[in-house]
C-alpha cells in the first residue's frame, strides 16, 4: 500500500480527512488511490498542499458548528411557536451546510487529477469511451 509523503507537508491521517471533506466513501481502494493522488500534487507544489490542509481545517470547523447548532436546544423541540418574525437577510447569512459545499467544490478543485474526484461535488463520475 502506498504510504502518504510527509516530506510535502501532508500528516498522517490527511487522507481520510480528504475523503471525508469530499464526501467519498471510506476503503482500502479509496484510500490507496487518494494517497498517490496527494502524492503527485504535493510534488507538484506545497502551496496546494497548504490549500488543502487550510480547506481540512475550515471542513472541521464547519462539521463542529454543524454539531454545536443541532445541539444547542437542550434537548428541547419547538412544538408550537405563536409569533414568527423574520428579519430581512443583509447579504448571504452562514450556514454551515453551505460552507461545507464550498469547501467540497474547492476540494474537488484541487483533486481533480484524483479518479475519486474526477466527476467533480455534485458526485458524478464522467465515462470515457475507449
Amino acid at each position: 500500500m502506498t504510504v502518504l509523503n510527509t516530506a510535502y507537508g501532508w500528516e498522517e491521517g490527511d487522507d481520510i480527512k480528504v475523503l471525508e471533506a469530499g464526501g467519498i466513501t471510506i476503503g482500502a481502494y479509496q484510500v490507496e488511490t487518494v494517497r498517490i493522488s496527494m502524492n503527485e500534487l504535493g510534488g507538484l507544489s506545497g502551496d496546494i498542499v497548504s490549500k488543502v490542509k487550510v480547506l481540512l481545517g475550515e471542513y472541521q470547523d464547519a462539521q463542529d458548528r454543524m454539531v454545536e447548532l443541532n445541539t444547542s436546544a437542550d434537548g428541547k423541540v419547538l412544538i408550537k411557536a405563536d409569533v414568527l418574525e423574520w428579519s430581512e437577510a443583509k447579504g448571504v447569512q452562514y450556514s454551515p451546510e453551505r460552507e461545507v459545499m464550498r469547501i467540497r467544490g474547492l476540494l474537488y478543485q484541487y483533486m481533480a487529477s484524483c479518479p475519486l474526484f474526477s466527476g467533480g461535488a455534485d458526485g458524478l463520475t464522467m465515462l470515457y469511451r475507449s
